[in-house]
């Protein structure tokens, strides 16, 4: 696929360098709005549930009955913030620490650490610095905590903006040379991306109603007879209150890239393969048993164990069709997966429907965006965005989807 005569660094050298460093000269707007963004995500963190636990320890600690409340709210809480965490340590850790990215346990520990740190930090704020209830320094206080709030996001709004328009500038150098590189059929629209319709049709997400659906970075390619298409998406969920004391919510429900290709296997059913966070929460025991709640979050499909222990320490199968199920997910293509689980060194999702593959890779960071915090015209940054893209675009070739069977 890749030019021969070529390897990465004299590619670099001759193709890239000169462009990039022009960047590196221009990046300073972008490098501040960056910082002032990441440092206003842990502030908002620990301000938001120093009110929440702030609440929760002024509503409860006169009636003991309401413990059980408000333990429950916590472990909401907990759960909440489990999902966004995870996502920087995976971040962090795979910058400095690539390696170590790969133990599951440690991912998780060092996840759940954090949280407990920032939970126990902000419950601290929230219950003795807050003040008691009904007292009139509470209301102030908590008053001006929430201004607070508010009045360091204001400026997200706008600092995104200089950030985005950014990289898309260096991506619209990098991509279409990275392309060119790979020697593979394929384009590249840095506005363009995945429609909402074929999201819904995955049938991974289920939103009550979309509130914002937002991408870019669409490639478009084909190998052999096997089309596909990715691109990055921004998801938010309008979730409506179900009582009258609860209130309505905007929720993110995905980001990162999503990726489709013709399965060329012809399918009836519904199948999901999906990361099985249970376990590596609470263990196999009982995290099987908890994997049973993916029932009344996918509809129409129930949980179906495979017979392959490693593919079932990273997955969970739900499907509507238990025969189909193990019809798709052959031998040869369960232990594709787990090799890509490996080589992304993250988790990740597919849906099988309708005769089409496709994957989510959810991620906090831009897959395909620059390090502002690190000199532009270093390689690296490069490299890995090309490491990344020959990943995704060997997936027609890992995943043998070429072979045509069932007749299609």
């Amino acid at each position: 696929m890749r030019h021969p005569e070529l390897n990465f660094q004299s590619f670099y050298q001759t193709r890239l360098q000169e462009q990039l460093l022009e960047l590196n000269r221009k990046k300073i707007p972008a490098l501040l709005a960056t910082g002032y963004i990441r440092f206003t995500i842990v502030i908002f963190y620990i301000v938001f549930f120093s009110i929440f636990l702030g609440f929760v320890y002024n509503f409860t600690k006169d009636v003991p009955i309401m413990w059980i409340v408000g333990a429950f709210m916590i472990f909401v809480a907990f759960l909440v913030l489990y999902g966004n965490i995870r996502k920087y340590v995976l971040q962090d850790l795979r910058k400095f620490f690539p390696q170590q990215a790969e133990d599951r346990r440690l991912v998780g520990v060092i996840t759940i650490g954090s949280i407990i740190t920032m939970m126990v930090g902000a419950g601290v704020l929230g219950a003795f610095y807050l003040g008691d209830f009904h007292d009139f320094d509470f209301f102030m206080r908590y008053g001006g905590a929430i201004i607070g709030m508010i009045i360091i996001l204001i400026p997200v709004i706008f600092l995104k903006k200089v950030a985005q328009g950014f990289a898309s500038h260096y991506k619209e150098v990098l991509i279409p040379e990275l392309i060119n590189y790979q020697g593979v059929q394929a384009t590249y629209s840095g506005d363009k991306f995945v429609s909402q319709g074929e999201f819904l049709e995955s049938g991974l997400y289920e939103p009550e109603s979309i509130h914002e659906y937002k991408g870019y970075d669409l490639i478009e390619g084909k190998n052999g007879e096997t089309d596909y298409r990715f691109s990055q998406l921004e998801v938010q969920e309008y979730r409506r209150g179900r009582g009258k004391s609860s209130k309505s919510q905007i929720i993110e429900i995905f980001k990162g890239l999503f990726y489709i290709a013709d399965f060329h296997k012809r399918t009836e059913g519904h199948t999901l393969v999906v990361p099985d966070m249970a376990t590596e929460i609470f263990g196999r025991n009982l995290g099987e048993r908890l994997n049973k709640i993916g029932e009344m979050v996918y509809k129409g499909v129930k949980l179906e164990q495979l017979e392959n222990t490693e593919f079932e320490e990273y997955f969970s199968v739900f499907s509507s069709d238990p025969v189909e199920a193990r019809f798709i997910l052959s031998p040869k293509l369960i232990e594709s997966i787990v090799d890509l689980r490996k080589e992304l060194g993250r988790d990740y999702s597919l849906s099988f429907k309708n005769g089409k593959m496709f994957i989510t890779i959810e991620s906090g960071r831009d897959f395909l965006g620059p390090d502002v915090f690190n000199s532009l015209d270093n390689k690296k940054r490069a490299e890995e965005i090309n490491d990344f893209l020959s990943m995704v675009f060997k997936i027609t070739q890992k995943f043998d989807l070429n072979t045509r069977i069932w007749g299609k």
